[in-house]
């Protein structure tokens, strides 16, 4: 399970991260399914399987998904060879397949502006790795947690009958 008290129900996260020394794509379905492959260029080695954990950092809202999403993602795949590590920045978040709502299960592609790597061989050399980029898609089974009203965040006005007036003399 993830290590952010934040994280209660479901979620998905789904990208790749690449550096020049080495190209990796993962899939982690918290209540379910875990898959990455890890290429590393330098050594021509495939890496097809493994332990992954991915922990996330500095919860933030977003609104346009009613719920929180992380700023740091921090990525540790223990391989045949070594530990490949990455920390990764979110810049930016675009949402995608929601219309004038946010639905049950909403999905956002994520931007890194920093990402930053290195791989400890078995051995205790580490590689720092250059040239880090990445993006990812999440999908959170449940917009989570739901501690503001949506009317105190959104922009659009609503026109709302007051049914608690009284009238005077």
């Amino acid at each position: 399970m993830d290590s952010s008290a934040a994280e209660l129900g479901g979620w998905e996260d789904w990208g790749w991260v690449a550096f020049n020394e080495i190209h990796s794509s993962f899939y982690d379905m918290r209540l379910g399914m875990k898959d990455f492959a890890v290429y590393d260029l330098d050594r021509k080695k495939y890496y097809p399987e493994g332990k992954m954990t991915i922990e996330h950092e500095d919860w933030v809202f977003y609104r346009e998904i009613d719920g929180f999403i992380p700023s740091i993602y921090n990525l540790r795949f223990e391989l045949e060879d070594g530990i490949y590590e990455v920390r990764a920045h979110v810049v930016n978040a675009t949402t995608w397949g929601a219309t004038h709502k946010v639905p049950d299960n909403p999905v956002a592609t994520i931007t890194f502006d920093t990402v930053e790597g290195k791989f400890t061989d078995k051995d205790g050399n580490v590689r720092i790795l250059t040239g880090g980029r990445g993006v990812l898609s999440i999908r959170q089974w449940h917009a989570y947690p739901r501690v503001l009203p949506r009317e105190l965040y959104m922009n659009e006005v609503q026109d709302v009958e007051c049914i608690n007036k009284f009238n005077t003399l």
